[in-house]
C-alpha cells in the first residue's frame, strides 16, 4: 500500500475508532509520514521490514527537532499509536512498540503517586468551615478525588450537567468527543449542592444560560442564569492552597503538574 493510502487508513482509524481530535490526528499523521517516507521512499509500505533499530534511529533524529520532554512525548505517542493501529491489521509489531519509550519527566519526581488516606482526611478537615472559598475548594477536591476530573472539566461543570434525581453527572466534550455519564457519589453531590446554595452569585464567576429553569428552581437559584460551580481561576488558586495544605513542594509552575 502506498504511503498516502496508508496514512489515510490510519487517519480513519484514529477518527472513527479512537475518536481523536483533528489537531491530534494531524500531529500523528505528520510524524508517521516522516517515518514511512524515510523507510520506504515512495515504495509500498511493508511494515514487517521495519526493524527496532530503524525506529530507534528515527526517534534520535527527530528528538533534535524538539526542545522539551513534552514535545518528545508527542513524537512517541504518534509512533506508538501507529504501531497499535498496525496490530489491528494483524501485524506483529510489539517489538517496535517496545522501542518507542516515553522520556523521563523529572519535573514530576517531587509529586506523590497518590495521596494517602490520612492526607485526604486532613485535607477535607482543613476545608470544613463555612466560607465561599472553602466551599468551592471543597467541591473541587471532591470532584477530583471522587470522580477523577481534571481542572478544565471541573471549571466547566454546570448544574445542567447534573441529574440530581438519577444521581448522575454528564461529562461533555471529553477527549473521545463523547458525552460520558458517571454516577454521582453522595459526598460529591452534597459538596456540589452546598456550594451552589451557599456561595453568593455576585462573586463574578462565570455563568451559563440553560433552556430549562427546572434545575435552577430545584436548587433555589432564580432566573435562567446558572453559575459554573468553580471557575478556572478558582481552580488554580484552590490548587495552590491544597498543595500547601498537604505539604507538597513543586519547583515548576506548569498547570499539568498542579492538575
Amino acid at each position: 500500500m502506498p504511503v498516502d493510502e496508508e496514512l489515510q487508513a490510519f487517519d480513519e482509524y484514529m477518527n472513527h475508532v479512537k475518536g481523536l481530535a483533528p489537531k491530534t490526528r494531524r500531529h500523528y499523521l505528520c510524524i508517521t509520514r516522516r517515518l514511512l517516507s524515510e523507510q520506504f521512499s515512495g515504495e509500498p509500505v511493508v511494515i514487517s521490514t521495519i526493524k527496532p533499530e530503524d525506529v530507534h534511529q528515527f526517534i534520535n533524529r527527530q528528538k533534535q527537532l524538539y526542545t522539551t520532554s513534552g514535545s518528545v512525548s508527542l513524537l512517541i505517542s504518534a509512533l506508538r499509536g501507529y504501531f497499535r493501529y498496525r496490530t489491528t491489521c494483524g501485524d506483529q509489531v510489539n517489538h517496535l512498540i517496545g522501542v518507542a519509550n516515553y522520556p523521563a519527566n523529572w519535573q514530576l519526581s517531587s509529586l506523590p503517586k497518590a495521596l494517602s488516606s490520612e492526607e485526604i482526611e486532613c485535607l477535607l478537615k482543613a476545608l470544613d468551615y463555612d466560607e465561599p472559598s472553602a466551599l468551592r475548594t471543597k467541591t473541587m477536591v471532591h470532584c477530583a478525588l471522587d470522580l477523577g476530573l481534571r481542572g478544565g472539566k471541573i471549571a466547566n461543570l454546570g448544574l445542567d450537567d447534573i441529574n440530581w434525581q438519577a444521581g448522575t453527572i454528564i461529562l461533555k466534550k471529553t477527549k473521545s468527543r463523547r458525552e460520558d455519564i458517571m454516577p454521582l457519589p453522595e459526598a460529591t453531590g452534597a459538596a456540589l449542592a452546598e456550594a451552589v446554595l451557599n456561595v453568593p452569585q455576585s462573586t463574578g464567576y462565570l455563568v451559563q444560560h440553560v433552556a430549562q429553569n427546572s434545575i435552577a428552581d430545584r436548587v433555589g437559584i432564580q432566573g435562567g442564569s446558572i453559575p459554573t460551580i468553580i471557575s478556572e481561576t478558582h481552580f488554580l488558586l484552590g490548587g495552590d492552597i491544597i498543595i500547601e495544605m498537604i505539604g507538597i513542594t513543586i519547583e515548576h509552575s506548569s498547570m499539568h503538574l498542579r492538575r
